[in-house]
Formats: C-alpha cells, sequence, structure tokens
C-alpha cells in the first residue's frame, strides 16, 4: 500500500488537499445541523419515505409530508386519475437507499422520529454525498493516471473538484443529482477504459449497473454509451476492429445491457402503478427547443452561464485543439460533448437554477481529458509558463470557490443574473442596495414554452433635492460648520468634528414606492444613514453602504423602498456619525422614484 502511494505521490496529496477543502467547506457550513432535504431534493428523495414508512407511493396523504413550520417536505403533480407522482425518476433514491436504511434503523433508538425527515434521514444525505465526492476523487484519479503523469493528475484534481461549479455541490449544496452523476461516469468511463484493454464479466457487470444508474438519474447521459465504440478508435481501421471485438463480446454486452435493466425495473414499475404505462415522460409541460439552442448562453451568460462561473473549464475547451497529439479518447469525447451539450443548451430552462450551470458538471469526467491535455502542453512548455499555470489555477480556483459561497448566501443570484449585478457584487461580500435594480428576472411561464421574456425594474424619477453646500448658510444646520479646507467640488463641504447625529431631514415620499439618498464623505466607517417613520406608524431603515470614489471621498447611499400602505407623506432622515468621527460631507442627493416593472425580450 506504501509503494502504490509512493508511485503517484504528487496526485496523492493533491487527492488530500481536495478532501481537506471539501471537509473544511462542509464544517464550515454545518451541514450536520441543516435540512439537506430542500429544493430538488425533496423530489429525488420521496420514494424513500413514501415506499418504506408511509407505504404509499401515490403520496394519497400529504399530510404525512408537513414538517413543524408547515411546509411540504415533498414535490409532487397530480395525474389525471387522482393519484399524485413525482416528476424526477428514482434513480438518486436508489443511490440514498443504503444511507436512508441506515438511518432508518438508528432514528428511534437515538431518540429521534423515524418519519424519514428527522435529523438522522437528513444527515443520511450529507454522508451519502461524501461517500460519493470520495468515490469520483478515487476514480478520477485512477483514469488520469491511465493516461497522464502524476504531476498532470495532481493539478488537474482540484481543477475540477475546487476550481469548478462542482465543488458547491459536494461542499455546500449537498444532495442534489450532478455530484453523484459526476462520480457515477467517472467510475463508467474508468471501467470502459479498463474494459475495452481487457474484457472481463468483473466489468461487464460494474459498468452496466453504473450505466444504468446514472442513466436513470439523468436520462440525457445515454451519450455516455458511446463509449463502447468510439473510446480508442483512432481511425476507420481501428473502429472496424472494434465492431469485430463488440460482437465477439456479445454476451457480456448483452449482460451489460440485463444489468442496466435491472436498475431501470424500479421506475418502469413506478410508470406502470402510477400511469398504467411502463414508459411515461414526467416533465409534463417541459420540453426541448432543439432549433433554438442556447448554445452561448449556457456558457457565457451571467444567468448561471458555465464559464462565467468556473472560467478554469476554458482549459478544456482549448485542450480540444491540442488532439491531434492524443487521438486514443478524440472521437468519443468530442461526440459526447458536442451531443450533450447541445441538448442541454435546448432545454427549455437553460439556466437551470443552479450555481454556474450545473448541468455541466455531468459533462466534466469527459472533460478531463481535454483539460489534461491543455495543462500537460503548458506545463512542459518552460519554467516561467509553468510557474505562471500554477498561479493561474490558484487564483481562479480561490475565485470559483468564493463564487460558490457567494451563491449560498444569496449575492449571486440563482436565476437573474447580469454583468451589472455581477461586477458590482465582484469585489465586495455586501450586496449594494441598488442590486434588485440591476437583475433581469425570467418569465417562467413564457419560457417553458419558448418565449424568453424577463422583467426588469424602471424607475421614474418623481422627487430630486440636490444640497451642494455652495449656496446654503451656516444657519440652517443644528450641528456641523461650513468649510473650504476640503469641498469634493465647488468650494465648500458641511464639516463635521464628533457629533453623533446631524444633518436631519424631512424627505417627502408623496407618490413614490422608491428613496435613493447619497451623500460624499471623507470618513465613512461608522456612517449610517436612517430613514424611519413616525411614533404612530413605525418604518425604520438604515445603511452603511459606501463605496471608494477617489483617494479622499468616498460615497455613502441608501436605497429604500416604501412599503405599500403606508400613509405618511414624509420620512424623517439623519446621519447617525455612531464612532463620532470628525469628517467632512458633501453633495447630498434624495431621488425619488415609482418602481415599475418592465418586459423585455431576452
Amino acid at each position: 500500500m506504501r509503494q502504490k502511494i509512493l508511485k503517484n505521490p504528487f496526485s496523492f496529496i493533491a487527492s488530500l488537499l481536495v478532501i481537506i477543502v471539501v471537509a473544511t467547506s462542509l464544517y464550515s457550513n454545518d451541514v450536520l445541523n441543516k435540512k439537506t432535504i430542500s429544493s430538488d431534493v425533496k423530489g429525488y428523495y420521496a420514494y424513500l419515505p413514501g415506499l418504506f414508512i408511509n407505504d404509499d407511493l401515490a403520496f394519497k396523504d400529504l399530510s404525512k409530508y408537513i414538517d413543524e413550520n408547515k411546509e411540504s417536505q415533498i414535490w409532487v403533480l397530480p395525474a389525471e386519475n387522482g393519484k399524485n407522482y413525482i416528476k424526477y425518476t428514482c434513480g438518486l433514491a436508489i443511490v440514498y437507499s443504503p444511507f436512508f436504511f441506515v438511518a432508518d434503523s438508528l432514528a428511534e433508538p437515538l431518540g429521534y422520529t423515524a418519519d424519514g425527515y428527522s435529523k438522522p434521514y437528513q444527515n443520511a444525505i450529507v454522508f451519502a454525498s461524501f461517500f460519493f465526492f470520495f468515490f469520483g476523487l478515487y476514480f478520477s484519479r485512477k483514469l488520469l493516471l491511465l493516461f497522464f503523469d502524476d504531476i498532470i493528475t495532481a493539478i488537474v484534481l482540484p481543477i475540477i473538484f475546487i476550481g469548478t461549479n462542482l465543488i458547491y455541490y459536494f461542499g455546500l449544496e449537498l444532495g442534489l443529482s450532478h455530484g453523484y452523476s459526476f462520480s457515477l461516469i467517472v467510475f463508467f468511463v474508468y471501467g470502459c477504459a479498463v474494459w475495452l484493454k481487457k474484457p472481463s464479466y468483473k466489468w461487464t457487470i460494474l459498468i452496466g449497473l453504473s450505466a444504468g444508474l446514472f442513466i436513470l438519474i439523468r436520462p440525457t447521459d445515454v451519450f455516455y454509451l458511446l463509449l463502447i465504440p468510439l473510446f480508442y478508435v483512432t481511425s476507420i481501421a481501428s473502429f472496424k476492429e472494434r465492431m469485430t471485438l463488440l460482437f465477439s463480446k456479445k454476451w457480456m454486452l448483452l449482460t451489460m445491457i440485463a444489468c442496466a435493466f435491472l436498475i431501470f425495473l424500479p421506475q418502469f414499475l413506478y410508470f406502470h402503478y402510477i400511469f398504467g404505462e411502463y414508459l411515461y415522460f414526467s416533465y409534463t409541460g417541459e420540453s426541448f427547443f432543439f432549433l433554438q439552442p442556447h448554445l452561448l448562453d449556457v456558457a457565457f451568460s451571467y444567468r448561471n452561464g458555465w464559464l462565467i462561473y468556473s472560467p478554469l473549464m476554458l482549459l478544456s475547451i482549448l485542450g480540444f485543439f491540442l488532439y491531434k497529439k492524443n487521438t486514443k479518447y478524440r472521437w468519443a469525447v468530442l461526440a459526447i460533448f458536442v451531443l450533450n451539450y447541445y441538448v442541454i443548451s435546448s432545454w427549455w430552462c437553460w439556466w437551470y437554477i443552479g450555481f454556474g450551470n450545473r448541468a455541466m458538471i455531468n459533462l466534466y469526467p469527459i472533460l478531463l481529458f481535454p483539460l489534461a491535455e491543455m495543462i500537460n502542453f503548458l506545463y512542459k512548455k518552460n519554467w516561467l509558463l509553468r510557474i505562471t499555470l500554477v498561479f493561474t489555477v490558484f487564483w481562479f480556483s480561490k475565485l470559483s470557490y468564493r463564487q460558490a459561497n457567494f451563491y449560498r448566501m444569496g449575492i449571486i443570484h440563482y436565476d437573474s443574473m447580469t454583468s451589472s449585478a455581477y461586477w458590482s457584487v465582484f469585489n465586495t461580500d455586501q450586496v449594494p442596495q441598488t442590486y434588485q435594480l440591476k437583475l433581469e428576472h425570467p418569465v417562467y411561464d413564457q419560457a417553458v414554452i419558448g418565449n424568453y421574456v424577463n422583467t426588469v425594474a424602471v424607475l421614474d424619477t418623481v422627487y430630486r433635492s440636490l444640497i451642494d453646500f455652495e449656496t446654503v448658510k451656516q444657519s440652517g444646520f443644528k450641528t456641523g460648520k461650513l468649510s473650504t479646507k476640503q469641498p469634493f467640488q465647488g468650494k465648500k463641504s458641511l464639516f463635521i468634528n464628533q457629533s453623533e447625529y446631524f444633518f436631519d431631514r424631512k424627505i417627502a415620499v408623496d407618490s413614490i414606492n422608491r428613496i435613493f439618498i447619497s451623500a460624499k464623505v471623507t470618513n465613512p466607517e461608522g456612517i449610517v444613514f436612517i430613514l424611519e417613520g413616525s411614533d404612530s406608524i413605525p418604518y425604520y431603515h438604515a445603511s452603511w453602504d459606501f463605496e471608494k470614489t477617489n483617494d479622499d471621498w468616498y460615497t455613502v447611499q441608501l436605497f429604500a423602498t416604501i412599503p405599500d400602505d403606508f400613509q405618511l407623506d414624509s420620512l424623517s432622515f439623519a446621519v447617525w456619525n455612531k464612532d463620532k468621527n470628525a469628517l467632512y460631507f458633501d453633495d447630498f442627493k434624495v431621488q425619488g422614484y415609482q418602481l415599475t416593472t418592465e418586459e423585455i425580450k431576452h
């Protein structure tokens, strides 16, 4: 064992680094105390409590699935025959099942309710995710070492697991399908690479079972079956040799098919139980639009564009151009990538409501090859390029991980990001108060029929006021002193010296529902803008949002929404200098808006 580790030490160390990063992310995210059965996981998972706890796969009594917050713990759709059904296939339920059964056996002895949703069941998803992360990492390393040396493998592993959106689905939001699919597909690709060199019934069975499982989880991954006729094929002659090999191993191929069918059998039976048919398209009302694929949007849109949020994967695309050096997997990888990418781009919801177009994760097992080719090409050029490559990988991996955390915190919006919204939060971990105005929200009932329309916020200016301290008199201020020493522009500004509250004003709110207030300040630390209503109609809004304007001045701003039922025609505004700093204050602006929404064509 020790000799095996020492044989490829760099990739082993890189694997340990990846494990540490993911484990640290899980720990810092406190995943064992969070509800992991949420979002789409509700649908993937519901088969298990439905069948093994409530004995009701038609979900007739939904009251059994309401949590203490009166929130439904499952997602079901009504069938025409009165039964409720799950639109997702049962592939992930099969994957979860060993962990579910352990949780089910431990729930009551540990003092929890054995209802399928108490803490042991929630934690079962955590352990399932970490197991498949480790499984995928192990076989990614084994697969890469079949074709590349130890150092190249050591660079590629952190790129895939830390420098892409895969880190989000293994280290931050657990239970969704893409991490599991990645690991199962990597195992399948490795199995095909081994089986095609030396066919055996062991790998025949393992390939069949893994293929059945990842295709059941996501049927569009069926294109990976092209590895069997195309992997290692470099010419027409070698393709003919492959066909001869497959024909000579027809009983093994039939065994593969039988194993895959065995995995699909529960789904066929479920469809028949619900619909009376063994095959059924359960995504009612949703479809592909193959004549209008969003090929560029999938990669480059700020709305979850793949390469925007996983920029290191651009190296894998560039690696396609190096295939003249190594053609062993050229045609297989190209065919699978092009077909799968086209299908991903043609789905009505091409942004896939997730971090960095999560559907692309299912292509990472084959993108390992062009990515490693590109890393190999750059690494072996010269020492300067080698150092640049390592630095680039480190910086962009850090960026990807940071963006994943931003998505978790809601700083990166799940379906409405634009370039202006993205760059407004790029260098900060605070969402500016004007952030919502920069978003473009998809209209889902239009998108599902292939009509891509967004709604954007439109502000009509109703009220505008500016005090630049050029013409006002000193008598107009209770605190502060007009000064000519340091104006932002013009000749005067207001000097504040250790006053806690200053510059109080009444703001007219008649006919407006948004207020934007800004001012220039030389020392913004501790400055808070406060907007409030009267004692009889409580309203309070505060902000210390600021950004640097030049070497000496900062812009402090507040953007407030006025409640629809607000009755007063004015609000009180004041500046709270909570640290009692000395500062200069200039260009106080108030703008009142009437906010409406407008539809724009995507």
